[in-house]
């Protein structure tokens, strides 16, 4: 019997970025966007991250 496990890829780009480079924080709504994120990705069980 041959069995395959399912696998999932998660692509997730950083939010929204201020317009200084140099700062490398995010706006509000950068933070806004990785709240939502992390509650989307809750209770997902990831493996790893990077």
């Amino acid at each position: 019997m041959n069995t395959t496990a399912t696998r999932f890829l998660y692509l997730a780009r950083h939010g929204e970025a201020s317009a200084d480079e140099d700062a490398g924080e995010l706006t509000a709504n950068g933070r806004r966007q990785a709240e939502l994120l992390g509650d989307r990705l809750r209770d997902v069980p990831l493996a790893a991250m990077r």
